[in-house]
């Protein structure tokens, strides 16, 4: 039972860093900037190296190809533009190969050419503790029974809002893009694109501040990582006795 168990944490460790190598990889081939308009050009976005926008710009003659009413949703279809021209840029710099996260065959131990985790995970793999294995055993099919309560807690799923100095515009974005554009039609009507871009401006450098203070939180109080640390820890803990056991015999 016990060899089963082990087993079964082996594949799921190579599968985890074989996946964790490939994110790894993703987030390496991610362009600098993407930019791109709505479908009228009146609004261009450009989105940082993150995924979230850096900047929104309304262009002056704006209400000659939009009305009020339309303006929000131009900028939503501009973030959506530049974030399937980004993910087109990281699918075409992917091997092709890169779908299948294991690298390796189930229980095999992976290739160490190269750390698959991210630093911050690789030094909070190198500061957890190995575990009795049966209260890793526990803790991870607990975790699984409460997946949806660590999912809340992920970084992934934070989110952040801001506003401009107005309080007019209110924009929510998290790490898949902007979420949400707010705004009342009658003020819009009466700005400018120049007052809109900075508007816009402001509100997404306040959003994207606050998405920054979600995700730290999010992070020191996700205990799913942890315990994927402890996992790993154990694991190779077991590699090295059963190593150290077979070098006596």
């Amino acid at each position: 039972m016990t060899d089963d168990i082990v087993r079964s944490l082996q594949e799921l460790r190579s599968y985890a860093l074989g996946l964790q190598g490939i994110l790894s990889e993703a987030q390496a081939s991610m362009p600098e900037q993407v930019v791109a308009t709505d479908a009228t050009g009146a609004v261009q976005v450009v989105l940082g190296p993150d995924g979230s926008p850096e900047s929104i710009a309304v262009e002056s003659g704006w209400r000659r190809r939009l009305a009020a009413e339309q303006l929000t949703a131009a900028v939503l279809e501009a973030c959506e533009a530049a974030a399937v021209e980004r993910m087109a840029a990281v699918s075409e710099a992917l091997p092709d190969d890169a779908a299948d996260p294991r690298a390796d065959q189930p229980g095999e131990r992976p290739a160490e050419t190269a750390d698959p985790l991210p630093a911050a995970m690789r030094a909070q793999v190198d500061r957890a503790q190995p575990r009795p294995l049966d209260e890793l055993v526990e803790d991870v099919l607990r975790a699984a029974d409460n997946i949806d309560e660590y999912a809340a807690l992920s970084p992934i799923a934070a989110t952040g809002t801001g506003t401009d100095a107005s309080g007019q515009i209110v924009v929510t974005v998290s790490a898949a893009g902007l979420l949400s554009c707010d705004a009342e039609p009658y003020w819009l009507e009466t700005q400018g694109g120049a007052d809109l871009t900075a508007a816009l401006t402001e509100a997404v450098a306040a959003a994207r501040a606050d998405l920054a203070d979600a995700t730290r939180q999010a992070a020191g109080a996700n205990e799913l990582d942890q315990l994927f640390a402890e996992t790993l820890a154990t694991l190779n803990d077991l590699q090295r006795s059963a190593q150290s056991a077979k070098d006596q015999t």
